[in-house]
């Protein structure tokens, strides 16, 4: 995608000013955000809601007959309400990456200079083009996360059960269990930052699912700091002002029980029976701030990885025009 020479949103950003320009980017794109993600993430919160109700008042018998054995017919009536908020889970992980790929392809067409279409279009090109690429790449995501944690976590899970086992386990056991932690943790963050900006690369280039995993690793490539640090921050920030606005919302839910919980600390089934009575009471305040959390995160987040991304294409163009131009003049005078 060709970027508009005179936008105000294509530079080479420094990282003071990144913030500020991405705040300005969000003056544009906050309509088309709030149109499409909030009735969706509504309606998924008042299904989540309802269901994990549901899930409450069935394990509350299973609270208060703890002691006795755990059967089949008394875990029947949690298998429908937890599968169904697995179900929804996943609706809200696919509704998620298709209000990314909107709110992206809507500062696409800012940043290019186009005639910025209406909100039903936008919403039509997401899905009749994006849609479906971005869902595979997360899927695809999913499959290379999950064998770099099943592979890097076996060696610690093989010598924690045989330090367990053992009588004196060696020290080497526990360095060795460790250093595979670690350098699992190392892995899984480097290729998360590497692929980070891959859905961008769909919609801004019209990549395909490996090809926008290659380019995200070619654009990352050499802005690896630079761009863990912008993830870092944003996140400690993002967490920090949405705790302020959400945890007294589900705090005032919770304060009515703290009397009944003090009341029974005596009484284990009437701590678990009073403690499952105030999550599924305070449904409704985690489903508010769980909205309030989903429609923010979809108002930043999609604005600054693709300012990200294009300021790295803009940093890597110009650092390939040098390269060329260093070539010429070499060649010149040789």
């Amino acid at each position: 995608m060709d970027f508009a020479r005179r936008s105000l949103y294509i530079a080479r950003y420094t990282f003071a000013d990144f913030f500020d320009r991405t705040f300005k980017m969000i003056a544009h794109t906050a309509r088309t955000t709030f149109l499409v993600s909030f009735p969706p993430y509504v309606v998924i919160a008042a299904l989540g809601a309802t269901l994990s109700v549901r899930l409450v008042h069935a394990a509350i018998p299973l609270a208060i007959e703890f002691d006795k054995p755990i059967s089949s017919a008394r875990l029947a009536p949690l298998i429908g309400p937890a599968l169904w908020l697995l179900l929804l889970l996943l609706l809200s992980a696919a509704v998620g990456m298709f209000i990314s790929a909107a709110v992206t392809l809507h500062v696409a067409q800012i940043s290019s200079g186009r005639m910025r279409g209406s909100i039903a279009e936008i919403v039509a090109s997401t899905w009749s083009r994006y849609f479906r690429p971005i869902v595979l790449q997360g899927l695809l995501k999913i499959v290379i996360f999950a064998g770099i944690f099943v592979v890097g976590f076996a060696p610690v899970i093989l010598f924690v059960v045989l330090a367990s086992l053992a009588a004196n386990p060696p020290v080497t056991w526990f360095l060795i269990a460790a250093g595979a932690y670690f350098a699992t943790i190392a892995l899984l963050t480097w290729i998360a930052v590497l692929l980070a900006l891959s859905s961008q690369a769909i919609v801004f280039d019209g990549d395909s699912v490996f090809g926008g995993l290659r380019r995200s690793a070619y654009l990352v490539r050499g802005n690896f700091w630079r761009l863990f640090a912008t993830i870092l921050l944003s996140q400690i920030i993002f967490s920090f002002s949405i705790g302020l606005v959400t945890y007294p919302i589900i705090g005032g839910a919770m304060m009515s029980h703290v009397t009944d919980l003090s009341a029974a600390t005596n009484d284990y089934s009437g701590i678990i029976q009073s403690t499952l009575q105030m999550l599924g009471e305070a449904g409704p305040a985690y489903a508010i701030a769980g909205v309030i959390q989903a429609v923010l995160y979809q108002l930043f987040f999609p604005v600054l990885w693709s300012l990200f991304y294009i300021d790295l294409k803009v940093r890597k163009r110009d650092f390939a025009n040098r390269r060329v131009r260093s070539r010429l003049s070499v060649r010149r005078f040789t």
